[in-house]
């Protein structure tokens, strides 16, 4: 009992400084937190633009029509997508066979002057309007040319690096997350281990009785490891207070920004708890570094 008093002597006689440092933990865990989150959502988005990609194959004018389901088989048989079998890796691959019926349909919406030109040519619109494969998906980087090799198979258009920039951006914003968890945490030991050899000075007279009473060194780190403790736990209560209430509000916000970001995965409240496990052994391990000569005899 009297070494507990003695932990919580810092928050008696210094009840502003340790008020200030347990809000600047929350604080700094709470962002680290939320960065962290990011950080973790966003690498499921990298991979999927990485390999996300639309592919048009166009079939060759000599090829006929009952030809066309082999082709469209093979072409399913090379980039993994069987239909009929939802858990393969490709299920959701898209393989679609656009007609020429269908090209002009979908020409006659969008441009319909030059839709009724073309089907004005009669017979000729045939060696123009192409019959095409799209394969849309998370494809390998190989697919493109998988398919190069069907017969049948003329030219091979693929989207491959259309997302390139934007994945070399959110890499960007991968490593500079990365660097800011580094600089909150570097910040967050240092703080603490400051703050404990201050509160050791707050326990030297009590020390120096418990010394001569024969304390052992484990008795005399006792009270620094449990004020440091006490702080760091009371930060990591106010980070998890903040992500159970305010978590969710900034996931939506966040998600808004951009139609990638809504790929993100919501946060889940009950996260909240580890906050204070983490706070505790930070200000724990804090105090372990910031022995000062008084308590190590």
């Amino acid at each position: 009992m009297y070494v507990l008093k003695l932990a919580l002597r810092p928050w008696r006689l210094s009840t502003l400084s340790q008020i200030f440092s347990s809000v600047a933990v929350g604080f700094l865990m709470l962002l680290a937190g939320f960065l962290i989150w990011l950080q973790a959502g966003l690498n499921p988005i990298v991979h999927r633009l990485q390999r996300e990609q639309v592919i048009t194959a166009f079939i060759d004018a000599s090829v006929e029509a009952k030809d066309e389901s082999r082709i469209l088989d093979s072409i399913r048989e090379q980039v993994g997508a069987h239909p009929t079998s939802d858990a393969m890796p490709g299920a959701s691959t898209d393989v679609k066979l656009v007609a020429p019926a269908e090209f002009i349909k979908d020409l006659d919406a969008q441009y319909p002057e030059l839709s009724k030109e073309i089907q004005s040519m009669g017979s000729e619109m045939d060696q123009i309007v192409p019959r095409y494969v799209s394969v849309s998906g998370l494809l390998p980087d190989s697919a493109a040319d998988a398919i190069k090799g069907i017969p049948g198979i003329q030219i091979v258009d693929s989207s491959k690096d259309r997302h390139k920039t934007i994945v070399g951006a959110l890499k960007a914003v991968k490593w500079v997350t990365q660097i800011l968890i580094i600089g909150l945490a570097v910040a967050l030991m240092t703080g603490l281990v400051q703050l404990a050899r201050l509160n050791s000075a707050l326990h030297r007279d009590a020390l120096g009785m418990m010394r001569q009473w024969g304390a052992t060194q484990l008795q005399l780190r006792l009270p620094g490891l449990f004020s440091g403790m006490s702080v760091g736990l009371t930060g990591g209560a106010l980070a998890a207070v903040g992500w159970f209430f305010g978590v969710t509000w900034f996931a939506i916000h966040v998600r808004a920004f951009s139609p990638l970001l809504a790929g993100l995965q919501m946060p889940s409240a009950m996260m909240s708890v580890s906050f204070m496990f983490a706070g505790a052994a930070i200000g724990l391990m804090a105090s372990v570094f910031g022995f000062t000569s008084e308590t190590r005899g």
